[in-house]
């Protein structure tokens, strides 16, 4: 219940979470833990996170809209 709430709060989780995985399945690096390394390394990384997170409440977004209209 607790880890459910954390992540709740934090969305910003999810999306490295997520967008860790993708890249790895799109680009199948031969060592995982170097390619992690270099993701969480990454200087764009927050950049990149921000939009993820934007993106994400605009869709939530989007998602109230529809739903009051039904």
């Amino acid at each position: 219940m607790g880890n459910e709430k954390y992540l709740r709060d934090h969305p910003e989780v999810e999306c490295l979470v997520a967008g860790f995985l993708g890249d790895v399945l799109t680009k199948r690096p031969d060592s995982v833990r170097e390619f992690a390394a270099e993701y969480f390394t990454n200087p764009t990384l927050p950049e990149t996170l921000e939009k993820q997170l934007a993106g994400r409440q605009e869709k939530l977004k989007q998602n109230r809209v529809i739903q009051s209209l039904t």
